[in-house]
């Protein structure tokens, strides 16, 4: 999920490049209307046409340490130790998706809102 929102936001970036240097100012404003419009959902659909790839994992190198012995050892672990860990009920991950989704229908209503009003 959070692939498509990087890579929806990659093409919104692309498109308002494109429109700050090409039709910035250009006189023909529903030129820019329809363009500015059409892209919205444009780079809301190309991901889901074409998945580009996006790797957000650093790789480290790899450095070749010479081999030392290891000693190994045996504890006694108590049962009272043994003590699994409480869930959280809250999750982060699903509130900032809840957020973006709000943010998202909130600013997409003001937009159509307003086009609505000119």
């Amino acid at each position: 999920m959070i692939h498509y929102f990087l890579e929806v936001s990659i093409a919104w970036a692309l498109f308002y490049a494109i429109y700050y240097i090409f039709l910035k100012k250009e006189t023909f404003f529903n030129v820019n209307r329809w363009y500015l419009l059409h892209t919205i959902w444009i780079g809301a659909v190309i991901p889901l046409i074409r998945k580009i790839p996006i790797n957000l994992e650093s790789v480290e190198p790899l450095i070749m340490q010479p081999v030392q012995a290891i000693h190994y050892t045996t504890y006694a672990v108590s049962e009272a130790m043994t003590v699994p860990a409480e869930d959280s009920v809250f999750n982060f991950q699903f509130a900032l998706y809840g957020i973006y989704i709000l943010g998202i229908l909130f600013f997409s209503f003001k937009f159509y809102h307003g086009l609505k009003n000119i």
